[in-house]
């Protein structure tokens, strides 16, 4: 999907997977590498796009997953990990 490879730098959502069960073990987040292909191939706010992935996660009831990317955006506004 959008042109992207599968990660083979990190455990990420990018990753491949040979069956579901291995599929159900990736997390649910890009890599930083994974991230800068995603921003490169369709131009994002990625700081803007973890907001809205805590928003859902939150609404979904998926807690830890809603603060993983609620910290992720606060720390790609304070410069750590910025994807320019």
């Amino acid at each position: 999907m959008f042109g992207l490879t599968h990660c083979t730098y990190w455990r990420c959502v990018v990753a491949g997977s040979n069956s579901q069960d291995e599929a159900d073990r990736s997390p649910l987040h890009a890599c930083p590498v994974c991230l800068r292909k995603l921003y490169s191939a369709i131009t994002f706010d990625p700081a803007a796009r973890e907001d809205a992935l805590a928003a859902v996660f939150g609404t979904l009831g998926i807690d830890d997953e809603a603060a993983w990317s609620a910290a992720r955006a606060t720390r790609i506004r304070d410069g750590f990990g910025t994807v320019r």
